[in-house]
């Protein structure tokens, strides 16, 4: 079997995640071939100050590009503020912090200057030298999860992670010849955009089949099985009587329209309250709200708090339990608990019926 050779026209970038990059192509430092500045413009306004309109964090976050169709949030600035941070075409914005540390440096690019509107708090504002880098291309470079990679590992916290301005600068990537840059970078708008039309088209079949599912649902616990002539279904002709409740309309006349705390037994778990926590109690997993999915109960990420003797008894979960979140943006989600831990137990945000 012959040996391969690597092509004559790749090297070594002497960056072990990087691996080969085109022979002609150079590795170099973000701060070498672009300003990177912090910006300090927050959402508080001051009398004293211009208004401005305030690109912020979720902008960056949920979109890739940062234009004019966009509601900014209104503030005010400095002067000198607004020489620094007002978006001009070819910028690129980050997120300089965040509560995971692989979900940091998200970037945003500027298409065309934005007159009054400003980077704001929690971002970095890149502004590439036009004659080393072109700023859709670095937009796409950070993109990149090797080049990313290097803002994860520098990212520093506890509770919230952050990224300097030093490791910023010092970030290293492929920097091709400028034409090549624009090539590559109009290339990927090319690409991407038909990937996200294939995206949106299948998130909106997602869409259909999660409406269908729904109404295939409410049909069956309210108006109970359809007729089954053609072999489906076993419900036969069911004569319908009005529940008496709006929203519910008619259901099966043979059926009963009553309260629910008339057949289970509701209660509302154990409030997390570390000063009110027992000094010598027993500690145990439970669940939390974010726990609960209509598909079950995710046990992977569980935690654990001390309970009294008697709590144990009140709150410790029986296979079968019906769990509902109680608040929140999840109110309302159910889960049937299965059994599948030996002993756990449930906090304040969840039902238990």
């Amino acid at each position: 079997m012959p040996t391969l050779r690597p092509d004559p026209s790749y090297r070594k970038a002497d960056l072990p995640w990087l691996g080969q990059i085109p022979a002609h192509w150079e590795a170099k430092r973000l701060k070498h071939v672009a300003n990177v500045a912090f910006s300090n413009v927050d959402k508080h306004s001051h009398e004293d100050e211009n208004s401005v309109s305030l690109c912020n964090y979720v902008d960056v976050y949920k979109n890739e590009q940062i234009t004019f169709e966009f509601e900014f949030m209104q503030a005010t600035a400095s002067a000198d503020e607004v020489r620094k941070f007002t978006l001009k075409k070819d910028d690129v914005l980050i997120t300089k912090d965040s509560e995971s540390w692989n979900d940091i440096a998200i970037p945003a690019y500027v298409p065309n200057d934005l007159e009054n509107v400003l980077c704001g708090y929690h971002l970095a504002l890149i502004r590439p030298n036009p004659n080393e880098v072109d700023g859709k291309f670095l937009f796409r470079a950070l993109e990149a999860k090797p080049i990313n990679y290097q803002f994860e590992v520098e990212a520093t916290g506890i509770t919230r992670y952050g990224i300097d301005q030093y490791a910023i600068g010092s970030t290293l990537f492929p920097l091709p010849p400028l034409p090549e840059q624009q090539a590559i970078a109009a290339y990927l708008d090319r690409q991407t955009a038909k990937i996200d039309a294939l995206i949106a088209k299948k998130q909106r079949l997602l869409d259909l089949l999660a409406e269908q599912r729904a109404a295939l649902i409410t049909q069956a616990v309210t108006k109970g099985l359809p007729p089954s002539p053609n072999g489906r279904g076993d419900g036969g002709e069911v004569k319908m009587k009005n529940s008496g409740l709006a929203w519910l309309g008619q259901v099966p006349s043979h059926w009963e329209v009553d309260l629910v705390k008339r057949h289970f037994d509701i209660d509302l778990g154990k409030m997390l309250d570390m000063s009110k926590q027992p000094e010598n109690g027993f500690l145990k997993p439970y669940l939390r709200a974010a726990n609960i999915y209509w598909e079950g109960v995710w046990l992977d990420d569980v935690n654990e708090m001390k309970f009294t003797k008697e709590q144990l008894t009140r709150y410790r979960l029986q296979k079968g339990d019906l769990l509902v979140t109680e608040g929140g943006v999840t109110v309302g989600r159910s889960a049937i608990y299965q059994g599948e831990l030996e002993e756990v137990y449930y906090q304040n945000s969840i039902n238990r019926a």
